[in-house]
């Protein structure tokens, strides 16, 4: 293993985790979150139907992201938002939940899932219903992944021919997020 890729794998460990609302994110970390998701997602089929990484521009996107300060790479974000479905509920809808590759399976996707949570359990004026997400049907590795989360498919996820699936996680006002060791 190169000195590189060391520094990143002991930079994972870390969690040093940072919250940006959209318009404080710096345009270099800006520019990481768009390289990440093309590096993660090119090659799913409907990627390149549903979306590329524009959306991460929304005024009322909310991050939370680990390195892509100084020298270090960033590692991986989560890209979020307040969103009403079905006319009425309303969810934290995670737009993009991307970990390089690097660092994959050593714990910083749940880490990321877990903040938002913790975010999503603070909004006790809105109250948000649940979590929500899409994933490709083709990526076993993160169906896997939010399945061991909590998550189950939605009734809003479109049929069993669709190339992606909505996922969602109901969320339990007034009951603590289960800690996990260096959570802030």
């Amino acid at each position: 293993m190169d000195k590189g890729a060391r520094g990143a794998r002991a930079a994972a460990h870390a969690f040093e985790v940072k919250f940006y609302a959209a318009g404080q994110l710096p345009a270099g970390i800006r520019g990481s979150l768009r390289d990440l998701v093309d590096e993660n997602m090119t090659g799913y089929p409907s990627f390149e139907v549903v979306g590329d990484s524009n959306h991460l521009a929304s005024d009322d996107m909310l991050f939370f992201t680990c390195g892509g300060h100084g020298t270090l790479p960033l590692l991986g974000f989560a890209a979020f938002k307040l969103e009403v479905v079905e006319d009425t509920t309303l969810v934290v809808y995670i737009y993009e939940l991307q970990v390089r590759a690097g660092v994959q399976g050593q714990g910083l996707g749940s880490r990321l899932l877990l903040y938002v949570e913790q975010w999503s359990a603070e909004q006790h004026e809105r109250q948000p219903r649940a979590l929500m997400l899409t994933v490709h049907r083709s990526n076993a590795r993160a169906r896997k992944f939010y399945w061991k989360s909590g998550f189950k498919k939605s009734m809003l996820s479109p049929g069993y021919k669709a190339a992606y699936r909505i996922l969602e996680k109901e969320l339990r006002h007034g009951q603590k997020t289960k800690q996990r060791a260096g959570v802030v």
